[in-house]
């Protein structure tokens, strides 16, 4: 299981020319790791939605489920399911990979999959699809390869009804920087910050999926 810190600024997207410009320039020069990539989510809850509820009420202890994959929006062979626990800062999160028998995304082979995924984990009965998201994904690192960064552009959300269809579509007029690192570089981290104009926000794609108006 992988343990990090994330910190995460939300910012306009007109800024991201300036925003890359100056993480190349900091004190962490900046460079980059992997060539960027469209990524995809869907997210799972149960009836209660009680992943929403956590972090609208600031629960200091946050779980989110959710699949993911990479590049084409409705075709992959595969599929990540990512379990994810959040305290404070400090995130853990674990992977299992699954093979697609069809590589086709539509209802059926979703519902395929999570019988897949129940087998594998049988918690995995309670919860249902609820909304997606799709962004394009930057890749740096820094020069002594302690701190990861990303931004995500193009940030787009759709939500699910109760029959697992699309309700329509949204698209976020920010962009997310996120910092990552192993908990023991926070001291190093925090003291090189130089962005003051660079606030912690909470931020959460899933959430943001329910609240369009305040996107």
């Amino acid at each position: 299981m992988e343990t990090r810190f994330e910190r995460k600024w939300k910012i306009n997207k007109i800024y991201f020319n300036q925003l890359f410009n100056a993480l190349r320039n900091s004190k962490f020069c900046f460079f980059n790791k992997y060539e960027p990539r469209w990524i995809n989510s869907i997210y799972y809850d149960d009836v209660f939605f009680s992943a929403v509820k956590e972090n609208l009420d600031g629960v200091k202890e946050k779980k989110k489920v959710r699949i993911r994959w990479y590049g084409d929006q409705y075709k992959t062979k595969t599929i990540n399911l990512e379990l994810k626990k959040k305290i404070g800062f400090i995130c853990q999160k674990q992977k299992k990979k699954f093979l697609l028998k069809n590589p086709i995304l539509n209802k059926k082979n979703l519902d395929s999959l999570k019988k897949e995924i129940i087998k594998k984990y049988p918690f995995f009965i309670k919860f249902n699809q609820v909304a997606s998201t799709r962004y394009f994904r930057y890749y740096l690192i820094s020069n002594n390869k302690k701190v990861r960064a990303t931004i995500d552009t193009e940030i787009e959300y759709r939500k699910f009804d109760l029959n697992n269809d699309y309700l329509g579509k949204i698209k976020d007029k920010n962009i997310v920087l996120e910092f990552k690192y192993d908990t023991i570089h926070d001291e190093y981290c925090r003291g090189n910050f130089e962005n003051n104009f660079l606030r912690f926000t909470k931020n959460s794609k899933y959430t943001n999926s329910f609240f369009w108006n305040n996107l």
